[in-house]
């Protein structure tokens, strides 16, 4: 059976096949898998041998070099972008022609949330010795937002079923839609499970900060904006104290594992790109750096270093107020740059 641009598996899935692996692990589920090339959004991707979107890193650092690891989802992973475009190799860059000898390793990926970028770290990016970590947070990292997870499903499935036929394509569409819905629902499950009765419950900026969004959501209007539609979908995330104690309890764990290694942990938010932003995009925005603030020595708050550029034109494209294009992930690490000061080591020997 074939039907003329009909594709049931999604646009793009055979430029894609084969860049994630499911995985027996409940705080990752997935990984981008190791040596893989694939095209995501017309560019080229490259995963090397440990399974992130970078060049080969030995274990063993250079002598003299600042190792710096970056975390994130699908900004820092730069879809629709060359690496090389991506915030944490345009810091990498703007490090060098500072003076300062370091490498910056992209481990972002995209659909992640924080614990998944919290696990990943602990068994990949740890054995690189890094001498910070930067974690990238968007204002979706909060809840299942991953378009990749059916991807990941029908990476199940051998590839003579899925090219053989349309029908094919949809009868294995249909099964992964229900299984990334059985995932999901485990993956929220373990969650709750595992951050039940934190601090989050109890806590009153918490606590006004979800009543706040559960008053302020209005019907949404016939013509809102790229931020106000956002805002009807992910609100339920910042109102929920399951998520919410899932979240802290990430950083709690990132924190501890810094601290146990007397590293740098640095944590930023990535503003939605939206210079209109409803009220209730400050609260959020409040209420994750209220939360980050507890377990994080350093929070960095680069709204007001972005906030004069930050508009439509850095957008990746038209409609996403979500993902940054090159010029918009170059803002980024200018402003990490600048503030600097307050998280980069000078380890003896590395020049700066």
């Amino acid at each position: 059976m074939r039907v003329k641009d009909v594709q049931p598996l999604g646009e793009g899935y055979f430029r894609r096949e084969g860049l994630f692996d499911a995985v027996d692990d409940p705080d990752l589920g997935y990984v981008l898998r190791p040596g893989t090339r694939a095209s995501v959004e017309g560019h080229p991707v490259s995963i090397n041998s440990r399974g992130f979107r970078d060049r080969e890193f030995a274990p063993v650092k250079p002598p003299g070099m600042l190792r710096i690891v970056a975390l994130g989802d699908s900004i820092t992973f730069g879809n629709g972008l060359d690496v090389a475009e991506t915030w944490p190799k345009r810091l990498e860059e703007r490090l060098t022609a500072a003076g300062v000898t370091a490498e910056v390793l992209n481990l972002g990926v995209g659909g992640y949330d924080t614990l998944q970028e919290v696990a990943l770290l602990e068994r990949v990016g740890m054995e690189f010795d890094p001498d910070v970590i930067l974690l990238a947070f968007c204002v979706n990292d909060l809840g299942l937002a991953s378009v990749n997870l059916p991807l990941v499903e029908v990476s199940r499935y051998p590839r003579s079923l899925l090219v053989c036929s349309r029908l094919a394509q949809w009868w294995v569409a249909d099964r992964s839609r229900a299984a990334v819905r059985d995932w999901a629902h485990r993956h929220e499950r373990v969650r709750e499970q595992a951050f039940a009765g934190t601090w989050i419950d109890a806590d009153p900026v918490v606590a006004d900060a979800r009543a706040e969004l559960e008053r302020d959501a209005p019907a949404l209007p016939e013509h809102a904006g790229d931020a106000e539609r956002l805002l009807s979908t992910w609100r339920e995330w910042y109102v929920s104290p399951s998520r919410l104690a899932a979240f802290a309890g990430a950083l709690d764990r990132l924190a501890t594992l810094g601290r146990a290694r007397d590293l740098p942990v640095v944590f930023f938010l990535v503003p939605l790109i939206a210079p209109e932003e409803p009220r209730s995009w400050a609260t959020i925005y409040e209420l994750v750096d209220h939360i980050a603030g507890r377990s994080m020595d350093c929070v960095l708050d680069l709204r007001s270093p972005l906030a004069p550029a930050w508009n439509e034109s850095v957008r990746l494209r038209g409609t996403d107020a979500v993902h940054p294009g090159p010029a918009g992930h170059d803002l980024m690490a200018a402003a990490l740059v600048a503030e600097s000061a307050r998280w980069l080591p000078v380890p003896d020997g590395v020049k700066r």
